[in-house]
This record gives C-alpha cells, sequence and structure tokens, in this order.
C-alpha cells in the first residue's frame, strides 16, 4: 500500500475514533444518574475520595465505611467496587468541612495548596475539597502501550521498523522452552539473543511469555503442557533470567493453563493449585536471578466450559475450567505471594470495548452470549476478584487482547466466524479505545494487543493469527495500524468523570458451557 494511501486510511480510522469516543461520552453523561428505587455499586474512579463519592450519592462517609467494610478510609483505589448505602444526611463534620467550599467553589477541578492534587468532578458538581486524613484514589500500576510480535526467525530489522513506526513501548515474544531446551541441561538461546539485542537497542520492554515444556520434562507429547517435575521449570527459568538479567523487564509465566492444550499432564490436572505451584517455582528463579524483573501469572483462556473443574491428574478428555473461578482458585492458592501482576486475556471477539453482557451489536450473531466475550467485562470481573481476595494492589496486565477481521481475508472458517462481524475500521477504532479504557482504570499496566505479524509469522497459532494482525496479507499496513500509531503516547493517565456501575453477576460463577464458548482465540 502506497505510504500515502495509509496515511489517508490512518486518518479516517482516527477520526472514527474520536466519533466513538464523544459517542461514548455523551452516553456516559446521560446514564450518569440512575433510579434512586434501585440498588447501587460504584467503581471508584480517578480522583475520588469516600467525600467525593458520599456527596454524589447524598450519603455519608461514614456510611460508605459501615456498608463495605472499608479498614482504613484512607486508602481507595481505582477498580474497587464499592456499594452504595441509602441516601443520608451528611454530618455536622462533613457539612462544616465542606459547607464553605460548595458556597463559593465553581464547578470545575480544584487544587489543594498543601498537596497540590487536581480534583475531577462532573459539570453540574461544586469542587469540594477532601477531609483531612481521607486521601484520592491513585493508580496502582503504570500504564504502557505494548504489541505482542513473533520475531523468531524473521527479518527483525524491518518488523522493528514497523515498531518503531508505531510508537509503543513494550513488546511480547512468546518462548517455548521446549524449543530452547530440546535436550535436558542444554539450553540454547541462539534464536532469542538477536531479539533481545534487537528490542534492547531500540529502547523498548520485553515481556517474554514463557510456556510448554520439552517431551523430554512430560510424560505425555500430546499437545502443550507443564513438565511433570517442576524442579525442572525452576532450573530452566533460572537459566533464562540470569542469561538475560537487567535485559528482560518481565516474565509471563505459561500460557492459558486453565485449558486442555496449554496444559496436558498425566502428573498435574487442570487446576489453579497445580499452576501457582509451577508459578512459585518460575516466581522464585526469576527473583534470584535477577530481583529487577517483574513476574507476571498467567493470561487465562477466557472461555465458558467447566468440564475440568474437579479433575484428577490423568484425566485427559476434558476440557477447560472458567477463567473467572479459576482465577478464584488461584488466589485461594496463594497468587499474590508469588506475582507481581495478574496476567489477563480479555478479547473482545466481536464486542465493542465498552459494551457488557449480554446485548449484541448490530451484525453479530454469536459470541456475545457470556461475560468472557467482553474486553471491559473481563477487565471489571478480574478486578473485583483481586478486591475480593484482598489484593488492592497488583495490577491487571492484558498480555494478549485483541479483535479480529476477515474483511481482507474471504469468509472465515467456522471456529472464527466471529471476525467476520468486524471490519477494519471497527478493528482500528476498538482497539485504540480499549488503550484508552486501560488508562482510564487506573489498575491496568501495560497492554499488549495481539499482533503485529500474524500474517508473515503465525508461529503456533496458524492461519486465524492473520485475523488480528496489525500487517495484512501482503504485508501493507491495515487501519489499525494507523489508529495506534496515531494515539498520543505521553497520555499515561486520563481522569474521568465518575459513573455509577450497575451491579453485574458473580465473578466466579460460571457461564453455561456451548460450543461457541470457545477456550481461546485460536487453535
Amino acid at each position: 500500500m502506497p505510504r500515502s494511501h495509509f496515511l489517508a486510511v490512518a486518518f479516517l480510522a482516527f477520526l472514527a475514533v474520536l466519533l466513538v469516543c464523544a459517542i461514548g461520552g455523551a452516553v456516559l453523561a446521560q446514564d450518569a444518574t440512575p433510579s434512586p428505587d434501585e440498588p447501587q455499586t460504584y467503581v471508584i474512579q480517578p480522583g475520588d475520595t469516600l467525600l467525593t463519592i458520599a456527596r454524589r450519592f447524598n450519603t455519608t462517609v461514614t456510611a460508605l465505611v459501615q456498608e463495605n467494610n472499608i479498614a482504613n478510609a484512607e486508602r481507595i483505589y481505582w477498580g474497587q467496587r464499592i456499594r452504595i448505602p441509602a441516601a443520608q444526611p451528611p454530618t455536622a463534620t462533613e457539612s462544616s468541612t465542606t459547607g464553605a467550599a460548595t458556597a463559593t467553589n465553581p464547578p470545575e477541578a480544584a487544587t489543594q495548596e498543601a498537596a497540590t492534587v487536581a480534583v475531577t468532578v462532573s459539570p453540574e458538581m461544586p469542587t469540594v475539597t477532601p477531609m483531612p486524613g481521607l486521601t484520592l484514589s491513585e493508580p496502582i500500576t503504570l500504564f504502557g502501550y505494548g504489541i505482542e510480535a513473533n520475531l523468531i526467525e524473521q527479518d527483525t530489522s524491518v518488523l522493528l521498523a514497523d515498531i518503531e513506526e508505531l510508537g509503543v513501548d513494550w513488546v511480547k515474544q512468546i518462548v517455548y522452552w521446549r524449543d530452547l531446551e530440546p535436550v535436558q541441561g542444554e539450553p540454547d538461546f541462539t534464536t532469542l539473543d538477536p531479539i533481545v539485542d534487537a528490542l534492547e537497542s531500540q529502547g523498548v520492554h520485553i515481556l517474554l511469555t514463557v510456556t510448554a515444556a520439552p517431551d523430554w520434562a512430560r510424560s505425555i507429547q500430546e499437545e502443550d503442557g507443564p513438565p511433570d517435575d517442576f524442579a525442572d521449570f525452576r532450573t530452566f527459568m533460572d537459566t533464562l533470567a540470569s542469561h538475560y538479567a537487567g535485559r528482560v523487564a518481565a516474565y509471563e509465566i505459561w500460557n492459558e493453563p486453565n485449558i486442555r492444550n496449554r496444559w496436558k499432564s498425566t502428573v498435574h490436572p487442570i487446576n489453579p493449585t497445580s499452576y501457582v505451584d509451577l508459578l512459585r517455582q518460575g516466581y522464585e528463579a526469576v527473583k534470584a536471578a535477577d530481583p529487577s524483573a517483574l513476574v507476571i501469572s498467567a493470561g487465562l483462556a477466557v472461555t465458558g466450559f467447566n468440564d475440568a473443574l474437579n479433575s484428577q491428574a490423568g484425566e485427559l478428555a476434558v476440557n477447560a475450567i472458567d477463567d473467572r473461578i479459576f482465577l478464584a482458585g488461584m488466589y485461594a492458592s496463594g497468587l499474590a505471594d508469588v506475582s507481581d501482576a495478574v496476567g489477563v486475556h480479555p478479547i473482545g471477539w466481536a464486542n465493542p470495548p465498552d459494551a457488557r453482557c449480554c446485548e449484541p451489536a448490530e451484525g453479530v450473531t454469536t459470541h456475545y452470549e457470556s461475560p468472557g466475550f467482553y474486553f471491559l467485562q473481563t477487565l471489571e470481573d478480574y478486578r473485583q476478584i483481586q478486591i475480593d481476595n484482598g489484593d488492592f494492589e497488583s495490577g491487571l496486565w492484558p498480555t494478549r487482547f485483541a479483535w479480529g477481521t476477515s474483511e481482507d481475508l474471504g469468509p472465515p472458517d467456522p471456529a472464527n466466524i466471529f471476525t467476520s462481524y468486524t471490519d477494519l475500521l471497527e478493528q482500528a477504532r476498538y482497539t485504540a479505545r480499549a488503550y484508552e479504557i486501560g488508562i482510564q482504570s487506573g489498575y491496568v499496566g501495560p497492554m499488549f494487543v495481539y499482533n503485529l505479524n500474524g500474517c508473515q509469522a503465525p508461529g503456533r497459532d496458524g492461519f486465524s493469527s492473520c485475523y488480528y494482525s496489525f500487517l495484512g496479507p501482503g504485508g501493507s499496513p491495515r487501519p489499525v495500524f494507523g489508529a495506534v500509531q496515531l494515539i498520543d503516547k505521553g497520555v499515561r493517565a486520563m481522569p474521568v468523570t465518575p459513573t455509577p456501575l450497575a451491579a453485574g453477576p458473580e465473578a466466579t460463577q460460571p457461564v453455561e458451557a456451548t460450543s461457541e464458548a470457545t477456550a481461546e482465540i485460536s487453535p
């Protein structure tokens, strides 16, 4: 595609993104006031304090603390979901503290002289000064713009130029342990070294997703799976992290361990405890070899299958455990102690990034029936599971998110029919908006869109990776490339007007398994 044509397409994509954001803002503003008779929950947003929330919902700080069993009113977190008690008159302390500000301040952000903190409020509300001892909510993790690429045995100079044009500051590369150590005790990093060298020279942060044990470490060689002895994995991770100490920023331990074809084993059943045991070995090895490197738990396959729940070692006919249930089980097994952040795969399928279950967008006829098909709802459900387990400070890292399209590839196979519902410009709009949602959340860390070059280097994902690729089947940039290229990467925090959120289904409740609720986006 000539560069002029590409820029024209990119500009159209950018205008479309602006239009979607404008419409989305109008909808949010329109829906900001729920019916007073309905029970309410609220997700804490940037700039909130308990006082501003109490004023918005005509209640008191004391009532909020009591209703939600908040142990320390000085610490609230972006993304924390709280219940709103019935309306109450403000206490004398709250009235006297805020009365002057209500009477004299204009409806815009105010600055505390001592703390120099800006407070964002809705246009119709006066600015309030936070009460002494009540702090503003703050982001719990640093945001980053990332992309997943397959650089192994590719022309890295060309792909690095594409990465530089995109302006991303993180790159994810999947590392298959079985390829790097085909013979026990003889790891070989000659294929990976030039990739790390090239990415390091360009100044991007590197995430390596390490998965798939070698045949010598497994009793069964069908599909991918963990080693029989987790100590073998610890040894490999110690070697890998030592080799790249100070150069690789983060390691994601395994890929989608809640599904059979990523965790097939005669020794370790598909369950959260098994995975956390492996994660612990990887975490301890990395921290011993390179204390500055981060360890991220595996992104789980979003799936409605739950037939592996309570399965035993050697049961090989099962398919998966629902990702929400699996994550809750990981916390019960000690996840918070052996990870720096929680991986998540909030695939959007064909549903817009702001959508929640289960009203399909126009033209979407499958893959809309459960929460796992929605980008935003997956993030919200995972965050709620974190909060439910007392983990307020671990960020969510979307180590794979995506919208695919078959518009320039012809009719898709039945397993990927949902890619026919999304066109190239929708893929561009949805992806750009997803990054924006991540920034606004305050609890989302680096986001890795899938993928840069799946049409040219599909790897083990096969042809299906081409549906998501930024570079089209002929190697020319798709509109999504231009849309991400035009994002202002200097924007790392984005205060928003707090909006009440209706309570959704329990995050740990499995969805009904159907043939359409496939466990992953690729074979």
